[in-house]
C-alpha cells in the first residue's frame, strides 16, 4: 500500500505501528532474529529520534534492555553514527555511561577499519589505473566517502566494484596479480544469472573481501533492465582522503540501493543500508531529478522497490522528498514483470529466489551450470557464509545450508 510521506516530530504510536508493520514482511534482522517483536516502544522512540536527528526522550528500561540496544546498533552498522549524534546530547538524554563508551569504542573501530579499507581501495584503484580499466566503486566504501561526513559513520564489511561485462576476466587476473584468490569463477558459468565473483586476500586478517561485478544484481529479472555502459557514463567523480574514484551518480546509486535492500536483502535488512538511502536522496535536487528518479525506476524494475525502501526510510529516519512526489501511489505505475519480481521478493522462498536468478531465456547448457553451482557452490564460497567452516568436516556446512534453503521451500 503506497502511503503519502510527511513530515513529522518524535515517533508516535503510529509511526511504531508502522514501523513493525512493514517490518512482517521486509525483516529487520539480527542476526537470526526480528528485535522489532520484543522492542520496547520507548527505546524504539528513542533510537528513532536519533536517526531523525530531533530530541529524543530517554527511555526508562533496564541495563540488560541498554546491552541489547548495542548489540542491535552494532550488528546493524549504525553504532557509530548514533554515537556521533548522541555525543552532542545533554548528558540527561545519553544512554548510561558505559554504553556510550561501548558505542565510542565501536565508532573508533570503524575509523580503524575505514582507514584500513582505504589503503586497501587506494590498492585496487592504483592496480586498475594502471592497466586501464574502468571501475566504479560501489556501496558501502563509496557512501562513507561521498554522502558521509566523517568515513568511520558508515562501516562496511566488503569492498564492491563495478567493471564492463568485457572487462572481467582481466579484473580476475588484476585481483590475482594482487594476492586475491576467486572464490568462484561465475562469470563463464552463468554471467546473467550472476552479477559478481568474489575475490579473498592470502591475508585475510588484513584485507576484506572484494566483489567484482559485471552488473548490480543478481536476480536477472531486475538485472536485465540495466545497462552497464550508461551508469559509467553518468558516473561522478569523488575526491576523498587521498583517494580519488569514480562511482555512481546519485540517481543511480539511488536506484542501486533501494533495490539491493529489497531484492537482495529483503528479509535481512539492516539500519545503515536505509540510512544510505536517506542521505543519498538529499543528494537529489530538484523536481527534474525527482522525475528522473520516477521514470528510471520504473525502466529499471525498482518502481514498487522505491516505494517501500522511500517509506522505510521516511519512518526511521524522517525523510522528506519535494511536495510534488510525496504522494507515492500517483507516481508511474509499475511493469507487470516487476510485478511478478516484486511478489516473489517478498515472498523470500528457496522456489522465488530461484525464479528470480534463473535467465528465462538462457540455455539448457546455462541453466543447467547454474543450478548445479546452486546445489553444490564451492568449498571457498561456503566458508565465507559459515564461521564453522574450519571446524568440522566441510559437508557439515553443506548440509546447514541445504537444510536452511529447503526450510524456506
Amino acid at each position: 500500500m503506497a502511503i503519502t510521506l510527511s513530515s513529522e516530530g518524535n515517533a508516535g504510536h503510529d509511526t511504531l505501528s508502522e514501523i513493525r508493520k512493514i517490518h512482517d514482511v521486509f525483516q529487520l534482522r539480527n542476526g537470526h532474529i526480528d528485535p522489532l517483536e520484543n522492542f520496547p516502544d520507548g527505546l524504539l522512540s528513542y533510537l528513532i529520534a536519533i536517526l531523525k536527528d530531533s530530541e529524543p526522550v530517554l527511555p526508562d528500561i533496564s541495563m540488560s534492555e541498554w546491552v541489547r540496544f548495542a548489540v542491535f546498533l552494532h550488528t546493524h552498522g549504525i553504532a557509530p553514527l548514533v554515537y556521533k549524534n548522541i555525543y552532542s546530547l545533554p548528558a540527561e538524554l545519553q544512554p548510561p555511561e558505559n554504553i556510550v563508551n561501548v558505542l565510542r569504542m565501536d565508532f573508533l573501530k570503524s575509523r580503524i577499519s575505514s582507514d584500513q579499507a582505504g589503503r586497501q581501495t587506494g590498492q585496487i584503484l592504483d592496480a586498475f589505473n594502471y592497466e586501464e580499466i574502468d571501475l566504479l566503486l560501489l556501496k558501502g566504501p563509496a557512501y562513507a566517502r561521498s554522502i558521509y561526513s566523517d568515513t568511520a559513520l558508515r562501516a562496511s564489511g566488503d569492498i564492491d566494484i563495478l567493471v564492463r561485462p568485457e572487462n572481467v576476466i582481466r579484473s580476475r587476473e588484476i585481483m590475482e596479480s594482487l594476492g586475491y584468490a576467486c572464490v568462484e569463477k561465475r562469470f563463464e558459468v552463468s554471467k546473467n544469472g550472476y552479477c559478481e565473483e568474489i575475490f579473498c586476500h592470502d591475508d585475510l586478517s588484513r584485507y576484506r573481501p572484494v566483489e567484482v561485478h559485471w552488473n548490480l544484481y543478481t536476480f536477472n529479472m531486475v538485472s536485465k533492465n540495466v545497462d552497464v555502459g550508461q551508469l559509467f557514463d553518468n558516473a561522478v567523480n569523488v575526491n576523498s582522503q587521498g583517494l580519488s574514484f569514480k562511482t555512481l551518480c546519485p540517481i543511480d546509486a539511488l536506484i542501486h540501493a533501494v533495490n539491493h535492500l529489497v531484492y537482495s536483502h529483503g528479509h535481512s535488512i539492516r539500519l545503515n543500508w536505509i540510512y544510505d538511502i536517506r542521505l543519498l536522496c538529499e543528494q537529489i535536487t530538484g523536481n527534474d531529478d525527482w522525475a528522473a528518479v520516477q521514470e528510471l525506476s520504473v525502466k529499471c524494475g525498482a518502481r514498487l522497490a522505491m516505494e517501500k525502501a522511500l517509506t522505510m526510510t521516511h519512518l526511521w529516519t524522517g525523510l522528506n522528498i519535494p511536495p510534488e512526489f510525496i504522494d507515492l501511489s500517483k507516481w508511474p505505475e509499475p511493469s507487470d514483470d516487476e510485478c511478478k519480481a516484486f511478489s516473489y521478493a517478498a515472498k523470500g522462498g528457496t522456489v522465488e529466489k530461484i525464479r528470480l536468478i534463473v535467465p528465462e531465456n538462457a540455455s539448457v547448457m546455462e541453466k543447467t551450470r547454474l543450478y548445479y553451482r546452486m546445489i553444490f557452490p564451492s568449498n571457498g564460497l561456503v566458508k565465507i557464509t559459515d564461521p564453522t567452516f574450519d571446524d568440522r568436516p566441510s559437508y557439515v556446512s553443506h548440509f546447514k545450508r541445504w537444510r536452511r534453503l529447503i526450510r524456506k521451500i
